[in-house]
């Protein structure tokens, strides 16, 4: 049997879908010491010569790859889909499966509860920064600021990102563009439609300032290696997940980070669970405004519409960009972010913090004459009652309260 007949199923399917399909097949195959081709044909052999099924090897073969996973201390969850996985192969390969015992959840390790604790920090994340490379530090921050999944992160093209930004940069030169966008002082947030990985459902994506300007300069930085001539990448996020995983791993012992469920604490998942946590508000110190509520943190993950919903509500992404725009300070790991309406956009600007510290230290001077002057009205009274002695003095106030 050739490798493409018996893995044909996968051809239309994702990347990330046949990359995990690939993980669970080389599991099997090193557990029975051989391929998974001589094991469906030993299969389709079975079923040819009609083997009654408790003499059936596919069965033993099933449950004891099940038992060694479970020895393994994986949870019940990845077992299923692990197995599951392989059970498809044999199907699509017209395998009639037998009845095979299920995967007991009490004999499988439970998958640890993630506690608020345990979600990334913006200090845990600006150090993770220093030991990374633009376009690590690019896919990092579109995960963590745009609440993006690794498939949907792939889905981005330079394209669309210049393109999509256009009446901000205004520049017909895409290294003009991206040189523009890659300058802090112009910060904009990025809206642009995706279709979620698991549901196929179309969303706005909103991806924030900081994320744009890192993303621009890994592009430039790009664009200037021997190996690209001198072009842009088409592909937004050239590093691969597999590649940036390592990175992170890499970079969560430097930073003593730990783990989380037995993993590095930084990974792909948990930069998508720092963005829901914080993009709603999770710090006691922020405004009431910048709270969301868990249906709008779904609907900016691509999440929480049903069919029937999806079919007659239909986002506003201008609603939603507004929505990010009083939040963004939420996410943001180096800068704050101020915004305001026009007839047809949400703009954000940098924080002005030295107009703000200019209108504080006013209200300061203000203040401090106030009080400067009450103490020498003090003073002046004090002076008046010692030259008129008190009780001449209490007669003179007592005079000029009842007469007001």
């Amino acid at each position: 049997m050739s490798k493409k007949s018996i893995y044909s199923f996968l051809e239309q399917s994702s990347e990330r879908t046949r990359i995990n399909y690939i993980s669970s097949i080389k599991k099997y195959e090193e557990f029975h010491g051989t391929t998974m081709e001589e094991l469906v044909c030993e299969a389709l052999d079975e079923q040819t010569q009609q083997v009654p099924p408790h003499l059936l090897k596919i069965i033993d073969r099933i449950e004891d790859f099940q038992n060694h996973l479970i020895n393994q201390g994986m949870v019940h969850g990845t077992i299923l889909t692990i197995v599951g996985r392989i059970k498809t192969i044999y199907k699509k390969n017209r395998v009639v499966l037998p009845y095979l015992t299920p995967v007991n959840p009490k004999q499988t390790k439970r998958r640890e509860y993630i506690q608020f604790k345990d979600i990334l920090t913006k200090e845990e994340l600006r150090c993770a920064l220093k030991y990374m490379r633009l376009p690590a530090k690019a896919r990092l921050m579109t995960m963590a600021q745009g609440g993006l999944s690794s498939a949907e992160c792939g889905k981005l093209t330079t394209r669309a990102f210049i393109d999509e930004l256009y009446k901000y940069h205004q520049k017909d030169d895409d290294v003009e563009a991206l040189e523009w966008l890659s300058d802090e002082n112009h910060p904009v947030i990025w809206v642009t439609m995706l279709v979620r990985e698991k549901t196929k459902k179309p969303y706005y994506a909103l991806i924030g300032a900081e994320a744009v300007n890192t993303i621009a300069s890994a592009k430039l930085y790009e664009m200037g290696l021997k190996k690209n001539k001198g072009t842009i990448p088409s592909k937004l996020l050239t590093m691969h997940p597999e590649s940036f995983s390592r990175v992170c791993r890499d970079v969560n012992d430097k930073c003593n980070m730990g783990k989380v469920a037995e993993e590095s604490k930084l990974r792909q998942h948990n930069l998508r669970r720092f963005h829901a946590t914080n993009i709603g508000g999770s710090a006691l110190s922020y405004e009431e405004n910048s709270i969301l509520s868990n249906s709008e943190i779904d609907e900016m993950q691509g999440r929480g519409k049903t069919n029937v919903q999806d079919t007659y509500i239909k986002s506003n992404p201008i609603r939603q960009k507004l929505l990010y725009a009083k939040v963004i300070n939420n996410v943001s790991l180096f800068h704050e972010y101020d915004y305001h309406l026009t007839d047809d956009d949400v703009i954000i600007s940098l924080h002005d913090i030295a107009g703000e510290n200019k209108k504080l230290k006013k209200e300061n001077d203000d203040l401090t004459k106030i009080i400067n002057k009450r103490e020498e009205s003090t003073q002046e009274l004090n002076k008046m009652m010692n030259e008129l002695g008190e009780d001449t003095f209490r007669k003179l106030i007592e005079g000029i309260l009842n007469a007001s």
